[in-house]
């Protein structure tokens, strides 16, 4: 057939790879080597006879998907640029090696026809046929690629709208087309079309929560897309347009320095864009160098991503939401994650690979990410979607409220103040539970980094950046930092933290700060900032935080946002050095709904008091510290009293705050 036909078909044939790397992989292939994946840790795999392929029984599944797709281990002695008629002869003597084994054999590893496997084998089988003159094909090659068709076929074996599924109905549309059977294109594009529609919703974003299958679905619907104008089938306007919004989401997804943001099933490497068409590569490669994007980006199926600048060295965080768990995704709902300079700073936590091991169980865990988490409980309610509840941005600013019922009883929700711009990052968790439980807030960190304790919050030197991280606790709450933690039970090894995932079956070790509180009503208050120097003030109704001349409110109850700068305020200056009770009448010309009140001590001596009262037109009588929020509902005024135990000069602002805006924050 023409070379067209194998390009459009068998791409993999003509992918940019050295001929002494080919023609090294032939020579072991010459001796009975299939090869392994030096990246997954798969050893070559000897094969001399049909015994040999017993051993498989006894392989890890990933292990055994990898050599019964024949595909991954035996398509370089079929490379373009190194084919002959002895490699295609000494590839069909394993094919056939494994086909008489497969007939003759009863027990075997349950990979060997799971579906996709099946799928994978059906294109190489496929590949040999159209590679070998016709006249000169074998039967038990044709039957075999029958089995395969009959098998994928039928309903109860199709693995569905997800990426497995997909990859069934590619190799279906290419066998049809290849044996002429048109009787079952019908069914094979309306399955490709249904999955289709359900891996992308309107924005572009697949449905299987991770980054690379998000990349891996945009390529293999590309591949459709060649397929479907090849053999002219009419759809293919809606699969461009769909994988050209895709690669919007791609850009937004990937670190300043091109790596994948590792979330869900997503090693922490850079994407290969080689596996795309060549007119969707040239437009994803367009928008990806396409600076005039705006920086902060929300998707309905869980994402939030901002950035302060398109350059390589940009500062970065994303946010997960969205539906519960499924396919690649992790129970990561609500985790931060955090680059500066091109290095990850809140680490996600990752992924290490398929197999059913403790380090999978862990990483797939809430215990492995930033949020707040019931230690004991390892997994979130299977059909627990989190909600965007609050959205505000200006500029380099935003403001983000989450909501979810992760257990049964629990609500919790996560109130994200950032200044992206300045790296400085506020966060209220709340939580309301039926029972009281242990609440553990956790934080990722690299293992490099350095902790130490200072007077209200802990110094974090990672490298030459220095991080603060303001926390506030109260009695009986605990704070620890932690590396590799585990322990063993009657159902094996259970990981609690100290470690993470980069790639398949690659780990590192992290460090991990945490905060414990016991209770039915929790908060935890944070800070995390680069350098910056910030201050937090906790009240029972309150987060408060000030920096550069800024104030950020979080309100507890609704965890509505009030932000002010100190250019909007009214500055009072009261004297009591006779221990005298002292009234002042403070009247609310300020038209804002919300007022804090600061106290500010001038001079004192040690017999000054650390509180105030306050009344409002009403006759309430609140006891407060040095700050206080007053909603301002039009009284003409309030009364501020100084206890007469004080004595000293102290200074009172009265400072304006907007509901719900970040517009007129620097």
């Amino acid at each position: 057939m023409k070379n067209s036909f194998l390009e459009s078909f068998f791409p993999e044939l003509y992918q940019e790879i050295e001929f002494d790397v080919l023609n090294a992989e032939y020579t072991k292939v010459k001796q009975g080597y299939l090869k392994g994946h030096s990246g997954n840790k798969i050893s070559d795999f000897l094969v001399t006879s049909e015994k040999d392929w017993d051993k498989t029984f006894f392989m890890k599944s990933s292990e055994a998907w990898h050599f019964h797709t024949l595909s991954r281990s035996l398509i370089l002695p079929l490379h373009n640029k190194i084919i002959t008629k002895e490699s295609r002869e000494i590839v069909l003597w394993h094919i056939k090696n494994w086909w008489e084994w497969d007939n003759k054999t009863i027990n075997k590893h349950e990979q060997v026809w799971s579906g996709h496997t099946v799928a994978l084998r059906l294109d190489f089988l496929l590949l040999c046929y159209c590679l070998i003159d016709k006249q000169q094909v074998p039967f038990w090659l044709i039957a075999s690629i029958e089995k395969h068709m009959e098998y994928l076929l039928n309903d109860e074996n199709y693995d569905g709208n997800w990426n497995h599924g997909l990859d069934q109905n590619i190799i279906l549309l290419k066998t049809e087309f290849v044996f002429k059977k048109w009787n079952i294109q019908d069914k094979i594009i309306y399955r490709i079309m249904d999955n289709f529609n359900h891996a992308f919703d309107e924005e572009g974003v697949t449905n299987e929560q991770a980054i690379m299958y998000h990349h891996y679905n945009m390529s293999r619907f590309s591949y459709v897309l060649n397929l479907f104008n090849f053999i002219n089938v009419c759809q293919s306007l809606n699969l461009e347009e769909m994988i050209k919004k895709a690669s919007v989401f791609l850009k937004y997804s990937l670190t300043p320095s091109g790596k994948y943001i590792p979330l869900g099933d997503t090693p922490y490497i850079a994407p290969n864009f080689k596996i795309m068409n060549d007119d969707l590569k040239w437009y994803c490669e367009q928008i990806l160098a396409d600076k005039s994007y705006p920086l902060t980006q929300i998707y309905k199926r869980g994402y939030v991503f901002g950035r302060s600048s398109w350059e390589n060295n940009a500062s970065q965080y994303s946010i997960r939401f969205g539906p519960a768990r499924i396919i690649h995704g992790h129970n990561d709902h609500m985790s931060l994650t955090y680059f500066f300079n091109n290095k990850m700073v809140l680490v996600d936590g990752g992924f290490g690979g398929y197999q059913k091991t403790p380090y999978r169980t862990f990483l797939q865990s809430p215990l492995s990410h930033n949020v707040v988490f019931i230690e004991k409980a390892r997994k979130f309610l299977w059909n627990s979607e989190t909600y965007l509840m609050i959205n505000l941005s200006y500029k380099d600013k935003s403001y983000y409220v989450f909501q979810d019922k992760p257990y049964e009883n629990v609500s919790r929700f996560r109130a994200i103040y950032i200044d992206i711009k300045k790296d400085i990052f506020f966060v209220v968790d709340k939580i309301i539970s039926i029972k009281s439980e242990i609440f553990i807030q956790n934080w990722n960190f690299s293992s490099d980094c350095i902790f130490s304790i200072e007077k209200d919050y802990i110094k974090i030197v990672d490298g030459n950046n220095t991080y603060k991280m303001y926390y506030h606790i109260t009695l009986d709450d605990e704070i620890e930092i932690s590396e590799l933690k585990f322990y063993k039970d009657k159902n094996g090894l259970n990981i609690l933290g100290g470690i993470a995932g980069e790639n398949n079956e690659k780990y590192i070790p992290i460090k991990n700060l945490r905060t414990r509180k016991t209770g039915k009503n929790v908060f935890f208050s944070n800070i995390f900032s680069l350098t910056r120097n910030a201050s937090m003030i906790d009240e029972n109704d309150f987060s408060l935080m000030c920096y550069e001349q800024q104030y950020i409110c979080v309100i507890k109850s609704t965890l509505d946002l009030l932000c002010s700068t100190v250019a909007k305020k009214l500055s009072i200056v009261l004297e009591n050095k006779e221990h005298c009770k002292i009234k002042h009448d403070i009247p609310l010309l300020i038209k804002s709904q919300y007022l804090l009140i600061k106290i500010n001590p001038i001079d004192k001596n040690n017999e000054f008091c650390s509180y105030y009262y306050i009344t409002s037109i009403k006759g309430v009588k609140l006891r407060f510290d040095r700050y206080y929020l007053v909603e301002n509902n039009s009284d003409e005024k309030i009364i501020f009293m100084l206890p007469a135990l004080s004595s000293g000069s102290i200074e009172i602002e009265l400072i304006e705050m907007n509901k719900n805006t970040l517009e007129g924050v620097n």
